[in-house]
């Protein structure tokens, strides 16, 4: 089974950025720059940050409207669609075997099918947040009744 948690931990996402030419600078318990993705002119609008899990995540407020883990930023930034190839990128720079996160083809597909599942689930809930707050009359019945 893939096990993403050491690759995550090894990884230093504000290292990171900064290979990807961002200037951070620490804020709080935050780190903020210009965002290194669109090369944006708002010195806050890009945030690494840790999550609830202690795990590093970023946003840009601005330009990308974007966000995420360590993959998500390899993602945009080098241009990799494909999550084995994020996979290898990361594992190289963090100087970690493949193996000792125990990948196979079969893992690596498996973990995509699970992303896919959460990405949908995520997107129908905010639809349907909308749907429910929102102005539209129907909505009102709806959330009147719940």
């Amino acid at each position: 089974m893939l096990d993403l948690n050491p690759l995550l931990d090894a990884v230093d996402l504000v290292q990171l950025a900064e290979r990807a030419g961002a200037h951070l600078r620490k804020t709080g318990e935050r780190w903020v720059g210009r965002c290194p993705l669109h090369g944006g002119d708002n010195d806050s609008a890009f945030n690494i940050y840790l999550d609830d899990d202690g795990k590093q995540r970023w946003h840009c407020f601005t330009g990308c409207q974007a966000g995420g883990d360590a993959f998500d930023f390899c993602a945009r930034w080098q241009g990799l669609t494909d999550f084995t190839d994020q996979l290898k990128y990361l594992a190289n720079y963090a100087h970690i075997s493949l193996e000792q996160l125990g990948w196979s083809p079969q893992a690596a597909a498996q973990h995509q099918r699970q992303v896919h599942v959460h990405d949908l689930l995520t997107r129908a809930a905010r639809f349907f947040e909308k749907q429910l707050w929102g102005d539209d009359p129907a909505a009102q019945q709806a959330l009147a009744y719940a």
